[in-house]
């Protein structure tokens, strides 16, 4: 068995394998025989039939069989001893017309090779990108603060809307029309609201109210635009819009007592018990805050990242190869525009290539280790209720088969990659800092959709 390379240009080459009835003779002897054991042919018991007779049969069948493995093997093998060089499995060329399977001769077979392109990456181009980096207030940590000792607090449920600071009412509110009937596509939501930070006026409706209790309010009557606008939770172009009535339903109300700031409390929220005193909870807590946001800044940047390297980084690809398997793998809907499907395939290819290449300049890598650990942190997100029931034989099993899903490990991987590179980048003042305010980053996040 031979393997000759032909070098065709820079972007592509052609491989030319040639396989010899010494490579293949043996293993089809050794099918035949196999075959023989089982062959049922009329005039024959089982196992009985000659050898020269299923060789005649199934003998052509069976060395294209063995000399299709022979070839998996070796093209399989020259792409893990060269990915490093080229990009893509080869492509192989029709022959089966040209073959005579009947005869024990030597055959050849020729693959196309698509070579990874030369360029060259400018980071200076990233540099007017902006990094997002946020300013807590200190009254800002404060609120988070208070809504942790509101959720990890002790509850107790009410028959009614009691005058207490500490009840907390959940209200259905539904818009009605001029007959006083709920309004189609009308506003239509479950509010929860503070009695402590409810305007005094509806407070006054509220109060003593059982549970399950229905009536109309004008709310635009006894409520401040602005007022309207917060018990809501919308915006004033939308209040403006809105009718004057609305149908109240009370759907439950409670006491909520705040929890106390002790490490019995902090453990809870951090499944943690080394956290000492409020200082130092206080310090997490605004290490989290920073944490969540520049997740969110770095999601952006990798999106913008990506549209300006994928523009502005020449890539010279090897269209005519990547055109021949695209057709031949590319599985299209009856609906599909094949051209525009082959325009993404093209960009995401090149975006791998420069992702790589910067990754390598950067010294990014991303182990196995990293991906499996990223899987599991998948698996607990998404079946962390079903843990105790899969135990960690079932749970490792299930990563273990994740990763074992080649378009789902790759893609992770690439994710993964991505992160490091950006983080590096950042960290080589790669990019525009600016600062933000807690609502301007929370303004940021929303209109971007992170």
């Amino acid at each position: 068995m031979q393997l000759d390379f032909i070098n065709e240009g820079s972007l592509e080459g052609v491989l030319t394998l040639s396989i010899d009835g010494i490579d293949y003779q043996e293993n089809v002897a050794q099918s035949i025989k196999k075959y023989q054991k089982t062959m049922r042919f009329p005039g024959f018991r089982v196992g009985k039939t000659p050898l020269g007779l299923v060789k005649k049969q199934l003998g052509s069948e069976l060395k294209r069989e063995e000399i299709n493995k022979l070839i998996q093997a070796e093209i399989n093998k020259y792409y893990a001893e060269n990915k490093e060089r080229i990009i893509f499995m080869p492509l192989m060329q029709d022959a089966d017309d040209e073959l005579n399977w009947d005869a024990d001769d030597t055959y050849k077979f020729t693959f196309k090779v698509a070579f990874r392109p030369e360029f060259e990456i400018d980071t200076q181009v990233l540099g007017g990108l902006e990094t997002k980096v946020i300013t807590l207030a200190d009254e800002e940590i404060d609120e988070e603060i208070e809504h942790l000792r509101e959720q990890y607090g002790d509850v107790e449920s009410l028959d009614i809307v009691k005058d207490d600071a500490d009840t907390v009412t959940v209200l259905k509110i539904v818009e009605l029309n001029a007959e006083g009937e709920k309004l189609e596509e009308g506003f239509d939501k479950m509010i929860r609201l503070k009695l402590a930070e409810t305007p005094d006026s509806l407070k006054a409706e509220l109060i003593g109210q059982d549970n399950d209790a229905e009536f109309n309010l004008n709310l635009k009557e006894i409520l401040s635009e602005d007022e309207l606008c917060k018990v809501l939770g919308i915006e004033k172009p939308e209040a403006k819009d809105l009718n004057n009535n609305f149908q109240i339903t009370v759907r439950g109300s409670i006491i909520l007592k705040k929890a106390a700031l002790d490490e019995a409390f902090f453990e809870k929220v951090f499944n943690d018990n080394t956290i000492e005193d409020a200082a130092n909870f206080r310090e997490r807590i605004a290490d989290n805050m920073k944490r969540f946001f520049e997740d969110k800044d770095e999601v952006a940047l990798q999106k913008e990242v990506r549209n300006v390297l994928t523009e502005k980084v020449e890539v010279p690809l090897p269209d005519a190869f990547m055109k021949e398997w695209f057709d031949r793998n590319a599985q299209l809907k009856e609906d599909d525009d094949a051209e525009k499907q082959y325009r993404i395939f093209a960009d995401d290819t090149k975006w791998d290539l420069i992702l790589e290449k910067l990754a390598g300049n950067l010294n990014q890598v991303v182990s196995d280790e990293e991906v499996k650990n990223s899987i599991r942190s998948y698996v607990l997100q998404q079946y962390g209720y079903q843990l105790q029931s899969m135990g960690m034989e079932g749970f490792e099993n299930m990563v273990n088969n994740l990763y074992k899903q080649e378009y789902f490990r790759l893609e992770l991987q690439q994710n993964l990659l991505l992160s490091k590179v950006v983080k590096e980048l950042k960290n080589n003042g790669t990019f525009t800092e600016v600062a933000l305010s807690k609502a301007q980053f929370e303004e940021y996040v929303r209109e971007n959709e992170l």
